[in-house]
């Protein structure tokens, strides 16, 4: 019966076993040139694995007899061709010190009568093994790999996926190619054989970041040296920062948010700073009427920003400020100013963004919504539709607590948020270490 699929590693042997070597030199360039024979018969379209044996070279080039490009790694997959003859394949491994060693690989097909010394009888169909998952897959360095595994099946035996063998090289610590090779047997010996390859690669680094998985990838940097001083400042509002006088009391330590990702941030060797004050409005940050200022922040900011994410939190004092504004001069409704305030409070966190990269323009820029209002809806929702609008339009990942994790903020009349809050704006304890941990979630590797 037609082996439909058979995998064999041919395991290359550069001296001995009758082959024919032959050496020359063209200027530093050593070549050395050696002749093999494939030991089995090949079935027509089955699939073999050949694997050069010598991981030190630093690049490898397998060749079809007539001349097209095969691989260019230590191994390859070949399937034989439908007709029965002889084929040869050559491969050509480089090394460091310029010298060239190339391998001719003569393959023998054969059709089915003709294929006793493969390892199989022709009652007997060899299994068939599939991989879950991509055939290559390229993950970043230090990163976790999961193996997604294979399946195997024989017509004869069944479900063989417990009989898979799994060999593999992979190491995630170290950048290049690896291999994870799967191999079945069934109960008449005839075998099965798939390989996956797995790309270790250092992390891209895009900066300014445009997502928190860029965010994710310049604090995995950190940690692993590529960065040298990287920092995470933190500007906000009495949200932020402790500014009552019994900082004793815990009740009352809105800097909690800050030293928590501080304490975890230590750990990836990243600077963290806070610059908050009480009462804070963007207006102040920008025209420089009370610390700290844009001015102030960008000074703290290495280089051209490279090294550098803002955890930002402003806006409610604005807000408060303009309501405030409309109280005394009996000047309408909520409702009748609130496009206008959207627009001065919008327009002001824009150029706080742009103010800052126009200084340092490769500085990552992280928004995070200002607290809920406890007692009043439309002045949380009018928040959070500034700073979804301005993440979309600056295209800055958006770190949106409210809606995540207090059901879109909606905390009036809603006894199951009254212990997150210790007033109307400001968080206790509790939501500010929930309020931490779900920023962590978003920002660590």
């Amino acid at each position: 019966m037609k082996i439909l699929f058979i995998g064999v590693i041919l395991f290359l042997t550069l001296v001995g076993c009758g082959s024919n070597d032959t050496n020359s030199s063209t200027d530093s360039t050593t070549t050395k040139q050696t002749k093999s024979t494939y030991s089995k018969a090949i079935q027509p379209q089955q699939t073999i694995v050949l694997e050069y044996p010598d991981k030190s070279a630093v690049s490898y080039k397998w060749w079809s007899e007539d001349g097209g490009l095969l691989g260019t790694s230590d191994s390859i997959e070949w399937t034989a061709p439908k007709k029965p003859g002889e084929y040869t394949i050559s491969v050509d491994a480089y090394y460091a010190n310029k010298s060239k060693k190339s391998l001719s690989i003569t393959l023998r097909v054969v059709s089915d009568s003709n294929s006793s010394d493969v390892n199989n009888t022709p009652s007997n169909s060899a299994p068939t093994i599939t991989l879950k998952g991509a055939k290559e897959m390229t993950i970043t360095l230090d990163q976790a790999f999961n193996d997604p595994g294979a399946e195997a099946t024989d017509k004869e035996d069944g479900n063989l996926t417990n009989a898979i063998q799994v060999s593999s090289d992979v190491d995630t610590h170290k950048e290049g190619r690896y291999h994870i090779t799967y191999r079945v047997e069934d109960s008449e010996k005839a075998t099965a054989q798939v390989m996956r390859t797995v790309i270790v690669k250092a992390p891209t680094l895009h900066t300014p970041a445009r997502s928190f998985a860029d965010i994710k990838a310049m604090i995995q940097a950190s940690k692993d040296g590529l960065m040298n001083d990287l920092t995470y400042i933190i500007v906000g509002d009495s949200t932020r920062a402790d500014t009552h006088t019994a900082p004793a009391d815990k009740d009352n330590n809105s800097q909690l948010y800050f030293e928590t990702l501080q304490a975890k941030l230590n750990d990836y060797n990243v600077n963290t700073i806070l610059m908050a004050r009480g009462s804070h409005e963007i207006k102040q940050f920008l025209d420089g009427s009370n610390n700290p200022t844009v001015d102030q922040v960008i000074d703290l900011i290495p280089n051209d920003g490279e090294e550098a994410i803002i955890d930002f939190s402003l806006g409610v004092n604005d807000f408060f400020e303009l309501n405030d504004e409309r109280i005394q001069n009996n000047s309408g409704s909520f409702a009748e100013n609130r496009a206008n305030w959207k627009k001065i409070i919008k327009d002001r966190l824009i150029e706080a963004i742009q103010r800052i990269w126009n200084a340092k323009p490769k500085t990552s820029i992280v928004l995070v919504t200002p607290n809920a209002i406890k007692n009043w809806k439309d002045g949380t929702d009018l928040m959070k539709e500034i700073y979804k609008e301005v993440a979309k339009e600056q295209n800055l990942p958006l770190a949106d607590f409210v809606d995540d994790k207090m059901d879109g903020g909606a905390t009036e009349n809603n006894p199951a948020y009254d212990d997150w809050y210790r007033d109307g704006i400001h968080f206790s304890d509790k939501a500010l270490k929930i309020l931490s941990n779900y920023m962590l979630n978003n920002i660590l590797p």
